[in-house]
């Protein structure tokens, strides 16, 4: 075990709280803060238009979607007194100007917002739409659409790059982790032997603006997803923005009982920090994990309560564990064995669900399963593929879907403390028998389907995105059937998955901004839209204990955390 550090790092605004917590159709019938009409330039209304509502002087801006008669409305609570920025979203649209909003205590601020078509519209244009606007096959196309693991595709069609330069250019990236962005790429703690890819080199430069180009967005027609519309407008949307360079990848909800209950706990894909965000005030504080392998790139994917009440934080590339304790604010830290703790380990998920009180988490690189005792700090190893031993790495992102080797993701457990996890690789869900240690592996019904994140729900069914295949999948651990629905919206990319108590499952991916929500008796769809673009998606947390259940969304290339509410219709 490694000493207990602490820094702490505070946040304060002198904004204001957003005192709309519980949805009700009480307070919905009472005079709104706000109110207006979208209509374009032909003086018609507009149907899921992203309304904002945000200050200079405060992290938080709220959101609501114009209705089909193109009618806003921000429920009475959800903005303070005071004067307000409207701005909106609207794929291929402007706001003709940007409208200020005074609002007054007792009163309903009315302003109307006119649209008028983009002057940039490939500006707006999300991952999944420019896969749909841009020529190319399937693999192609599919190539492409991991690229939004670390940024948009915008800077793709808008570069002048060559074949023969791409060549260089994917050597670089594919050497850079997948917590980089283009601001502040991160190089992998050791060197791949990259192949030159002249196929994908040569599709790349034909989509750009370079010599070898072959289109022009410029003058292409371009596809855009359809806004929100019925019950996707039903929805209020609050943002919270961190600091400068944040990198939210995880979020999750305190439940226990104390004055934090109903704060939210985040992490850092880029830093090793642990926050609490206050959603009533927008403060947030953070904490430096202790210091494990200097020199290692920072960062965390993934944070977790155990049923003590403590945080439990997998340390990514640095290969260990850290348990936080929220009471005393106390570290303890422990590294992977030995033997296992190269350049390639990467511990990045946790699933703190384990019997007699033991943490489970795996190593990516080194496809084992560990076992932690916390009590003693003996950590047990059981491997994940028993009978496989590559050579190299596969690369989880992608550049192939096909299901090649094995590598594992996320994880969660079932009731007896058997712990299950996606392998992304081999398009498989697998199983670590909690008594036997023995590995097992089920097949998903589509083959190169990329599970990544899970969930458990209290029926046993395990719920997890099928980021390649763009499905939302489900195992029943009870009978070891699979079942899978797939989102409306094209390459959707499902990232988490997870269930809220009334039997919906909700979730996102990195490539369209839409919050997903399913009803799997029905397969109906619902898609409620994000007012930031290239958010990127990977982890959404349900909060039950609310009325209509809240989505908490990271959205970790924007350094915000969003809360998602329904609202009565």
């Amino acid at each position: 075990m490694f000493p207990d550090s602490v820094f702490t790092n505070v946040r304060r605004w002198s904004g204001w709280a957003v005192l709309f917590f519980a949805t009700s159709a009480l307070v919905f019938a009472q005079a709104p803060a706000l109110r207006g009409a979208v209509r374009n330039a032909h003086h018609k209304p507009m149907e899921g238009v992203v309304v904002t509502a945000s200050r200079p002087d405060s992290n938080i801006a709220v959101s609501v979607d114009s209705r089909a008669d193109g009618s806003y409305r921000f429920p009475a609570g959800t903005l303070a007194r005071a004067s307000y920025q409207l701005t909106i979203r609207a794929e291929g649209f402007d706001l003709v100007q940007a409208r200020p909003a005074a609002v007054a205590a007792g009163k309903t601020a009315h302003v109307d917002l006119e649209l008028v078509p983009a002057r940039d519209e490939a500006g707006q244009l999300t991952g999944s739409e420019w896969l749909q606007s841009v020529p190319g096959t399937p693999a192609q196309k599919q190539a492409l659409y991991h690229c939004v693991a670390c940024h948009s595709i915008t800077p793709i069609v808008e570069s002048s790059y060559s074949a023969q330069s791409w060549m260089a250019v994917l050597i670089r990236m594919r050497n850079w982790g997948g917590e980089s962005v283009r601001s502040s790429p991160v190089k992998l703690p050791f060197s791949e032997a990259i192949k030159p890819d002249p196929v994908l080199a040569a599709y790349l430069a034909s989509i750009n603006r370079g010599p070898d180009a072959k289109w022009d967005y410029q003058t292409a027609k371009l596809t855009t997803n359809p806004r929100p519309a019925g019950a996707a407008t039903d929805v209020l949307i609050t943002e919270y923005t961190l600091d400068p360079g944040a990198l939210p990848h995880d979020a999750i909800v305190d439940y226990r009982p104390g004055p934090y209950r109903g704060d939210i706990w985040y992490n850092d894909f880029q830093r090793d920090l642990v926050g609490r965000l206050d959603p009533r005030t927008g403060q947030y504080k953070e904490w430096k994990l202790p210091a494990l392998k200097p020199g290692w790139p920072e960062g965390l994917l993934s944070l977790k309560f155990g049923p003590e009440g403590d945080l439990w934080i997998p340390r990514f590339r640095k290969a260990g564990m850290t348990r936080f304790d929220p009471r005393t604010k106390k570290f303890t830290t422990w590294p992977v064995p030995a033997d296992y703790n190269n350049a390639r380990s990467d511990t990045s998920h946790v699933s703190p669900c384990g019997p007699n009180g033991v943490v489970w988490f795996p190593d990516t690189e080194n496809r084992v399963m560990y076992q932690l005792n916390p009590a003693t700090g003996k950590i047990d190893v059981f491997p994940l593929f028993p009978s496989y031993h590559p050579a190299h790495t596969v690369d989880v992102y992608g550049h192939s879907t096909k299901p090649t080797g094995h590598r594992s993701y996320g994880t969660a457990c079932d009731a007896a403390g058997n712990v299950y996890f996606a392998d992304i690789a081999g398009g498989n869900i697998g199983e670590i028998n909690a008594v036997t240690g023995k590995a097992t592996l089920y097949k998903t019904p589509t083959l190169e389907s990329g599970p990544r994140r899970m969930s458990m729900d209290a029926t046993g069914k395990l719920w997890f995105g099928e980021n390649y295949s763009s499905k939302l999948g489900m195992f029943d651990t009870r009978t070891h059937q699979f079942r899978e629905w797939t989102p409306p919206i094209p390459w959707s990319g499902p990232y988490p998955a997870m269930r809220n108590r009334l039997g919906d499952v909700w979730t996102g991916g990195m490539s369209t901004d839409f919050v997903y929500r399913l009803n799997p008796k029905t397969g109906q769809w619902t898609s409620y839209l994000l007012p930031t673009r290239n958010a990127e998606i990977r982890w959404i947390t349900v909060d039950s204990s609310t009325t209509p259940p809240t989505i908490w969304i990271p959205e970790v290339h924007r350094g915000k955390i969003a809360r998602l509410q329904i609202l009565p219709n």
